[in-house]
């Protein structure tokens, strides 16, 4: 049976690594995280990015579905829970994103094999801090507290979908 593998976590915490690792090693099809700044959204307004980035990352998690019917093992770099911790942290207006939400809880219910989703935990909050800062579209979300903060929710959102049986969770300390 072909699976579906999101890997997830903080900046800085090796997803891309592990991405390429599964791609070269194991023949995974590797569906690359969208970035905003390569479609020109560098200037647009958190709330419009986020949005777009959860869009771009349910699309991703619909290709990969169709990729794993076509014969494929598929590995995600982020995934639409990335988008979620996110807008559960940094968001005041929560509610806009509810259906969006809904809609990619559904699409789990509908997957016959369950993705996996693996979960690399920080092991240096402070380490990440100063690496986010230097890149400068992100700095923004650089402090010790805004990162504890998002870690939080996204164990909190993967716990919650591994409860309900929709993912298979694996977590794992960051290098």
């Amino acid at each position: 049976m072909k699976k579906i593998i999101f890997i997830e976590g903080l900046w800085g915490t090796g997803k891309s690594k592990i991405c390429r690792h599964l791609k070269n090693k194991f023949g995974f099809f590797y569906i690359k995280e969208p970035k905003h700044i390569k479609e020109g959204l560098n200037n647009k307004k958190i709330e419009y990015i986020t949005f777009w980035y959860l869009k771009k990352h349910i699309e991703n998690f619909k290709d990969g579905l169709k990729l794993i019917k076509s014969g494929f093992n598929v590995v995600v770099e982020r995934g639409p829970v990335s988008s979620i911790a996110f807008i559960k942290t940094g968001l005041k207006n929560k509610n806009s994103f509810k259906k969006d939400i809904l809609y990619f809880e559904k699409l789990l219910k509908q997957c016959y094999n369950k993705p996996y989703v693996i979960y690399i935990e920080p092991i240096d909050i402070n380490k990440i801090s100063k690496s986010v800062k230097k890149r400068l579209y992100i700095s923004n979300y650089a402090t010790p507290s805004f990162l504890e903060s998002l870690n939080k929710n996204f164990l909190e959102y993967l716990n919650k979908l591994s409860r309900k049986g929709l993912i298979k969770l694996i977590k794992f300390k960051s290098i």
